[in-house]
């Protein structure tokens, strides 16, 4: 979730870019997202002025946790920092800080085979919310700022690294529903729905973002890599995934419960050699939903009510139907149900059968022997 980046207007000569970004998004089950986010900037051999600052517009009006976690580039043992993550290039610390507490303390490292990296450790950072009149108040965004300690000459890169949390993230489209499918969207890019923010801020300022660093080497990029909550699954959307797997991982790198995770490159459906700012709009929107195992469904079943009420079978059946047709169109997809049930229609069985009265193990043993 990104608007974009700016320079200070003071320095509009800087001719500089973003030449990596990487949005890690872990998700909970409440709807709760946990960024684990880090970007490297650059200012090009051929700028006539050096940059001091960095500003990054975020469409999300409260950010919870936000820490600057740059330490962490200078601990070989962190596991974002493991080889195997970084497009098969080694991390490597070349320089650690001297910790003496002089502001403009700050060390090298090598990141996703792009070399000599500066990072400081006493770097100012800063949050403010953007506020307007009440007309403007639902697309508030939060701005945050960093002072470098030392202004960046050409040819001189830095890294940064954040983490925060932000709330609410689930849309809930089908409410009071035993397995309710959770919308979700992600905008990068963003201009329509804060041009008041982005006047402010001055386009003209803007920083853009390569889509890749090095065409050889693979190296820098803008990726995004989001983890479903555990026992949660794809209904459908998520266009252009580059990779779809799963992880153990937490955001600390602990090992936890698997989880499916999608991987997004956008350097592979971008073309080659344009940079991306404000304006492209780049969504990642789909609809995801919790897994129940249907043994574990039917093993509640049984322990359920096992007589049989008479007479309202077929009206259960006519509402069943008109379920099943809403999930088809929710899902985009065709739903048959002859002598088969997922564990969706299951419990969407179950909800009807108790509003109506039936005993859940009849009603389904019968729907089960049609």
């Amino acid at each position: 979730m990104l608007i974009g980046f700016f320079k200070k207007p003071e320095e509009c000569d800087a001719n500089c870019n973003i030449i990596k970004f990487s949005d890690r998004i872990w998700l909970d089950e409440y709807g709760k997202g946990f960024f684990w986010r880090t970007f490297i900037v650059q200012v090009n051999e051929n700028s006539s002025q050096e940059l001091s600052s960095i500003k990054m517009l975020i469409p999300i009006r409260n950010i919870l946790e936000l820490k600057n976690i740059n330490t962490t580039c200078f601990n070989q043992n962190y596991y974002w920092n493991s080889p195997h993550l970084n497009t098969g290039a080694n991390y490597n610390i070349k320089k650690l800080p001297k910790k003496d507490g002089s502001y403009n303390d700050y060390g090298i490292i090598d990141h996703d085979q792009i070399k000599n990296i500066l990072v400081f450790t006493n770097i100012d950072q800063s949050s403010a919310k953007f506020t307007f009149d009440k007309p403007l108040a639902l697309n508030q965004a939060t701005l945050l700022s960093w002072d470098f300690p030392k202004a960046l000459s050409p040819g001189e890169k830095l890294e940064i690294r954040i983490t925060f949390e932000v709330t609410s993230l689930f849309d809930i489209t089908n409410p009071g529903t035993p397995c309710p499918d959770c919308a979700l969207i992600f905008t990068y890019f963003n201009y329509n729905l804060y041009p008041k923010e982005i006047e402010i801020l001055s386009k003209d300022n803007e920083i853009k973002v390569k889509p890749i660093f090095n065409e050889t080497t693979r190296a820098g990029g803008f990726d995004i890599l989001l983890s479903f909550p555990p026992k949660f699954s794809s209904v459908h959307g998520f266009d252009n995934i580059f990779k779809s797997t799963t992880e153990y991982y937490n955001p600390d790198g602990s090992k936890g419960e698997i989880k499916q995770k999608y991987i997004w490159r956008l350097r592979k459906f971008w073309p080659p050699g344009k940079l991306v700012g404000i304006g492209d709009e780049l969504i990642i929107e789909g609809v995801i939903r919790r897994e129940f195992p249907t043994e574990q469904i039917l093993k509640e079943i049984a322990n359920g009510i096992s007589t049989k009420v008479p007479g309202q079978i077929t009206n259960l059946k006519n509402q069943i139907s008109s379920v099943n047709q809403i999930q088809q169109q929710q899902s985009h997809e065709t739903i048959k149900i002859k002598k088969r049930l997922t564990a969706g229609n299951i419990l969407s069985i179950i909800a009807i059968a108790l509003s109506v009265g039936i005993p859940i193990v009849a009603f389904v043993i019968d729907y089960l022997a049609k």
